[in-house]
């Protein structure tokens, strides 16, 4: 499992990545599981539709600290309209800089946090993976619907590789970000009901709701695992199932793929 932030608009400021570093050490897991998120760290800055930094590492933002602070200086030197930073606790797929999130393909970046259980049935469409995670197909299994001409946008790429999931294999956690520097997609989808089959809940069902979470400040262009005081004060818990489209110029969409959190 992983945390992870994203911005559009303008880059944060050295002391936000310092304070969601921090998150490397001391971020939210679920019982049972070790501390920290220390398996790899990744940013990515995205300008205008091109991807322009990308900078990763299979160690610890914490103990690769050196490594680390050079690419945040890197990336906030830059004119940028959308950021992605992700520190990674190994699920599936080795602790290699291959395995470690931002994904990149072209000019899309994309990160997430969760698991997707069978995903070589994950259709990638030809694309070729650079690494062994599930993350990475589920992203492949996105790009791939619109660079075959399956789907005519990203955004409807997104919606019908959610809804296969959805109908076809089992999931802890859908959490992603994907960005091309003119648009960014926030989206956050837990699990919250059995398969037909299922006879027990999965380890930890029960509070998928409190652990998988992910929160957008209108304010600060900003999303996040976790709120970090930094970065805004206006963090808003998105419901499940809620896709936000975010613009550089401040403009919003959100789509709701489970219904209406109100219905």
């Amino acid at each position: 499992m992983c945390r992870m932030m994203a911005t559009v608009g303008t880059a944060p400021g050295w002391d936000v990545f310092q304070q969601f570093r921090d998150l490397a050490a001391d971020g939210a897991v679920l019982p049972g599981d070790s501390p920290g998120h220390g398996d790899g760290w990744g940013l990515a800055g995205l300008a205008h539709g091109s991807l322009v930094f990308l900078e990763k590492s299979e160690k610890s933002a914490i103990e690769d600290a050196q490594g680390y602070n050079t690419a945040v200086r890197g990336l906030i030197e830059r004119s940028l309209t959308a950021t992605l930073a992700h520190l990674r606790k190994a699920s599936v797929g080795t602790v290699t800089r291959e395995n470690a999130h931002p994904f990149a393909q072209g000019n899309i970046a994309f990160c997430h946090n969760g698991g997707v259980r069978q995903s070589q049935e994950l259709d990638v469409f030809g694309l070729e993976p650079t690494g062994q995670t599930d993350s990475e197909r589920f992203f492949l299994n996105i790009l791939g619907r619109v660079k075959s001409g399956e789907a005519p946008t990203i955004k409807d790429a997104i919606i019908r590789s959610v809804t296969w999931i959805h109908e076809n294999l089992n999931y802890t956690c859908l959490n992603f970000f994907l960005t091309d520097g003119k648009r960014l997609y926030a989206y956050r989808d837990y699990r919250a009901v059995l398969r037909p089959g299922e006879e027990s809940e999965p380890k930890n069902f029960k509070i998928y709701p409190t652990y998988y979470t992910l929160y957008h400040s209108a304010s600060a262009g900003a999303f996040s695992s976790e709120p970090l005081p930094r970065l805004a004060r206006d963090w808003r818990l998105m419901a499940n199932g809620e896709l936000v489209e975010a613009q550089p110029d401040g403009h919003t969409t959100i789509t709701y793929l489970k219904g209406h959190p109100a219905a």
